[in-house]
């Protein structure tokens, strides 16, 4: 890799105006949870995603 970083996905929960729940709605466009930086090579499962969202919710 160029210049010795690391390459990473940068993942966040974004609150959608057209959510059918109305207190969701009422945060768009806000991230309600993240930011997450993973390193591309990582090898992460969806239930550790999971659990790192939880550890960052904002809301």
């Amino acid at each position: 890799m160029s210049g010795g970083l690391n390459k990473k996905h940068d993942l966040q929960i974004q609150a959608g105006r057209e959510s059918w729940v109305s207190s969701i709605a009422m945060l768009a466009p806000d991230t309600v949870a993240g930011p997450e930086l993973i390193e591309v090579e990582d090898e992460v499962t969806p239930q550790e995603v999971r659990d790192m969202f939880l550890g960052k919710m904002l809301v």
